[in-house]
Order: C-alpha cells, then sequence, then structure tokens
C-alpha cells in the first residue's frame, strides 16, 4: 500500500515519517448520506427516485504533528483556528476532493500527548479532526 497523504484547505499532511513536519495517519470519509429526491412526473404511473450528489455526512482526519514542542503545538492550534468557522476544501486519501468542508464544533481533538521520540529534540502528537461535508 501506499503511503497516506491528505490536504485540507491547503495544508498537506505528508507520509507518516520521524521527520518534522504534518502527517497523515488517514483521511477518509464515514458514511456519507446522498441527497435523494422523489418526484413524480405529470402523466406517469408512481414516482421517480433521483439521486443527487453527496450532502452531508462525515469525513474523518487522523493528524500526526512532527517538530520540536513548541512547533508542533503551534502548528496544531494554528491548523485549528485556520479551520474553524472556514468552509474547506479536503482531498482525502484516496484523492478523492470534496469542495465544502466544516470543522465540526469540537471536532478536533489530541488523541495523544506530545511524547518524544528519543532525538534531536523532537516529538510528536497526535489529533483528530472531524469534518462535515455539505457538498
Amino acid at each position: 500500500m501506499s503511503a497516506l497523504t491528505h490536504t485540507i484547505g491547503g495544508v498537506s499532511f505528508g507520509a507518516l515519517s520521524s521527520a518534522a513536519g504534518r502527517k497523515s495517519l488517514g483521511c477518509f470519509p464515514e458514511a456519507l448520506e446522498y441527497d435523494v429526491k422523489r418526484f413524480h412526473a405529470p402523466g406517469t404511473a408512481g414516482n421517480f427516485i433521483v439521486r443527487g450528489d453527496r450532502m452531508g455526512g462525515k469525513i474523518v482526519a487522523g493528524l500526526r504533528y512532527v517538530d520540536s514542542l513548541a512547533n508542533v503545538q503551534s502548528n496544531y492550534q494554528s491548523d485549528r483556528s485556520g479551520w474553524e468557522n472556514t468552509a474547506l476544501a479536503i482531498v482525502d486519501s484516496t484523492g478523492t476532493t470534496f469542495a465544502r468542508c466544516n470543522l465540526d464544533n469540537g471536532g478536533m481533538k489530541i488523541t495523544r500527548k506530545p511524547t518524544s521520540i528519543g532525538r534531536g529534540g523532537l516529538v510528536f502528537m497526535d489529533a483528530v479532526a472531524t469534518f462535515t461535508v455539505d457538498s
């Protein structure tokens, strides 16, 4: 399997490694809902069902920040504040683009506190971000 990468609002999360930077732990849609429209055309018997585009549903992104403690915390805060109350484009780990996504209220959480990797003063911190898909 190739290395996982994704992009959220122009911020790239690269393949998992111990080098400093933002890393991807995976970014996938979960339970996307479809816009289902029912209508009755005049002069016909029965209803027609039309599947529209995706409407609603969630995208969950696993994030890893690797750098000095100060930079890890700064990058996390920067991402969280930049993604709040903003419609974002997300390219998930499979390469699918979702044009309008919004970070859920309280949708960005630290799942692993900063932990030393034992070399060069680097630490890593894991987080998860949950987005609602509007398109």
